[in-house]
């Protein structure tokens, strides 16, 4: 949109949540200096460009740690641990993946900052809900937080191969075929590059 400061644009409600924001003719452009997008994360790394989105190149960046354990509680519908609970985790606990955090107690959580009895039995109560309660295998892949493979995504990789069948070809190494399967389920092909190399990257959360 080249957008400027002062521009006036409209956001339009898109789904069940995100907005996303366009100028016509009625907007009124404003008179001031250009928006430049930011070079570098807070972490310090840089951020690169890809497929129109801002992404820190440093694997390790807090932000991005923080982000994928907030996705997983988020995808699998858990309330009650959220963002500033997933940063605090990894911050004082050096938690970095879900089945690191699925297999804290209630002392690990009393031992953070600000961490009452209360609030550590509340966290518990969000993890034994997702230990215990069923999730669709859909829900599940979309909780990896693998870009461009949501719970709709999912659905229609799993019409064309099992989760068994997905799980045997990452074992066996053979990402060319799980590629080429991927690529005949439907509005998928572009993407299946991208969605095959992050099954293979969390493979061991999968399972």
């Amino acid at each position: 949109m080249n957008p400027h400061i002062g521009d006036e644009i409209i956001l339009k409600l898109s789904g069940d949540v995100i907005p996303y924001g366009y100028k016509d003719a009625s907007c009124r452009e404003g008179n001031g200096k250009k928006i430049k997008l930011p070079k570098y994360c807070e972490c310090g790394a840089e951020l690169k460009e890809e497929n129109n989105k801002l992404r820190c190149v440093n694997s390790l960046c807090p932000h991005r740690i923080s982000g994928a354990l907030t996705t997983f509680f988020t995808e699998l519908n858990a309330k009650g641990i959220g963002e500033s609970i997933c940063r605090q985790l990894y911050d004082e606990l050096n938690i970095t993946t879900p089945v690191e955090l699925l297999k804290l107690t209630k002392e690990d959580f009393k031992s953070l900052t600000g961490f009452k009895d209360a609030a550590a039995k509340a966290a518990m109560n969000t993890i034994q809900d997702i230990l215990t309660k069923p999730r669709t295998v859909p829900s599940i892949l979309s909780a990896l937080g693998i870009d461009c493979l949501r719970s709709s995504t999912a659905t229609k990789i799993l019409d064309v191969i099992s989760i068994d069948e997905l799980i045997t070809l990452i074992d066996s190494g053979n990402k060319e075929k799980l590629i080429k399967i991927i690529r005949t389920a439907e509005g998928i092909d572009k993407n299946a590059d991208k969605i095959v190399n992050g099954l293979f990257e969390k493979a061991n959360i999968l399972k």
